[in-house]
């Protein structure tokens, strides 16, 4: 991958002068100083910490943390609701330090003219770029570029080489920063695979009711599509 479409191996400290000489910036979400020799000092003095810019630079710390969980909720929208997220948007978030650490390593394939996913077409999110398309590493740990104007980011229940993209993400590596492949799932039977909606589970209903999406008429509300057919009769966590 190019340099504009896939992130740095490392993050520069961008270092702003302060009062006396002094040097401050963010390192690890940690406000870290240099005295006027250019020594990186263990802790920032309390004087050099009480300073307007040292307090900006602490609020930028809070708004990226901030920026950082309203991606996340992003993209797990886009997973969990099947949104397919247009190459031109991708290409854009991805020159974004926290878009980019969100959106890498998790599995994309290429949606159709007939907006449906094409599994053929897929791999772990390595770069996008809006003439290029979308750079994956496939699971023969090729890198490739996808030429498609829709990516859609599959949750595990629709992914049919689940297994396979668990394997090699061990292998390689690959972190992810949204609960993709990992997510717990379970095999249905062949009784509940035949089931297009819950009646009735206490278990779900109390874990539910500690989620944003709450319970409604006693019962738990799941995303479900009776009519989309799941890989190996997985339902989803």
């Amino acid at each position: 991958m190019s340099d504009s479409s896939s992130p740095a191996a490392e993050s520069k400290v961008h270092w702003t002068p302060a009062e006396k000489d002094y040097q401050l910036a963010l390192e690890n979400g940690k406000l870290v100083c240099q005295n006027p020799k250019g020594k990186q000092l263990a802790s920032v003095p309390k004087w050099l910490k009480d300073t307007d810019l040292a307090q900006q630079i602490l609020a930028l710390k809070d708004w990226l943390a901030e920026h950082r969980r309203e991606c996340i909720e992003q993209v797990e929208v886009w997973m969990l609701r099947s949104l397919p997220a247009p190459l031109s948007a991708l290409s854009a978030v991805w020159q974004d330090a926290s878009w980019r650490e969100v959106l890498e390593n998790l599995v994309v394939c290429a949606v159709d003219g007939k907006n449906a996913p094409d599994q053929s077409k897929a791999g772990f999110l390595k770069g996008a770029d809006p003439k290029k398309g979308v750079g994956v590493v496939d699971l023969d740990g090729e890198t490739q570029w996808l030429k498609s104007k829709l990516v859609l980011i599959p949750h595990p229940i629709l992914l049919a080489e689940l297994n396979d993209f668990r394997e090699l993400a061990a292998e390689l590596d690959f972190q992810q920063n949204v609960d993709q492949l990992f997510r717990e799932t379970w095999t249905a039977s062949e009784e509940d695979a035949e089931q297009t909606q819950i009646r009735s589970s206490p278990t779900a209903n109390s874990k539910c009711s500690t989620t944003p999406w709450g319970c409604a008429g006693g019962s738990a509300i799941e995303f479900a599509a009776a009519a989309r057919s799941v890989p190996s009769g997985r339902t989803a966590a």
